[in-house]
């Protein structure tokens, strides 16, 4: 950008009223206590002065980093589309199964009051959405983040094997620990959202 503001032109800005100070006081009395009072005189000015350029030039600054980042996912959806799309075809199949298996066998297990079916549907749908999260990161050219949400994938997966392998009592455990875990979330949010909200 022709207008970009430099932050050389800020460490310009406070050299100059240190070196002010020094001719003032003379440099053998210049100490950290003098710059830090030079720099917190001034600090507060040349951020409002910051601010006021950068919200100026917001619009035009968003336009630009957005077109970069728009340029830079198309690029990298271009190199990797093969894994790309093997990748949703296999989030695809998974989520329209589990569906169809939700819808086959949901009104038996109301019926049964099935714990372990509740568990591990509820925990295929998670995976699907973490599933969907880990390709988003991956088009954005986020690998870290991807391969962190990937691990979640697979607790989500060890832990739905774990409930089918030990049955219906630890998985009524299981989704109770989770009601308990979002009760003691909601308690925290009302504890603290008017404090997050201002």
């Amino acid at each position: 950008m022709s207008d970009a503001w430099h932050l050389n032109d800020y460490q310009r800005a406070i050299e100059a009223l240190i070196a002010d100070a020094m001719a003032v006081h003379g440099e053998d009395v210049v100490t950290d206590d003098l710059i830090d009072e030079v720099i917190d005189g001034t600090f507060p000015k040349m951020t409002d002065t910051l601010y006021a350029e950068l919200s100026r030039r917001s619009s035009a600054m968003l336009r630009e980093h957005r077109k970069i980042r728009k340029g830079f996912v198309r690029r990298n959806f271009r190199r990797w589309r093969a894994g790309f799309d093997l990748l949703e075809q296999l989030i695809v199949i998974s989520q329209e199964t589990g569906q169809a298996i939700n819808e086959a066998l949901r009104p038996a297990a109301i019926e049964a009051n099935d714990a372990l079916f509740e568990a591990v549907i509820t925990n295929h749908a998670r995976a699907v959405q973490v599933s969907r999260e880990i390709m988003t990161l991956m088009i954005g050219g986020f690998p870290d983040g991807a391969l962190a949400r990937w691990r979640t994938l697979h607790e989500i997966g060890v832990t739905s094997v774990f409930l089918s392998q030990q049955g219906p009592t630890v998985a009524k455990r299981y989704i109770l620990h989770d009601h308990i875990t979002s009760y003691k979330r909601a308690l925290n949010y009302m504890e603290h959202h008017e404090r997050a909200e201002s």
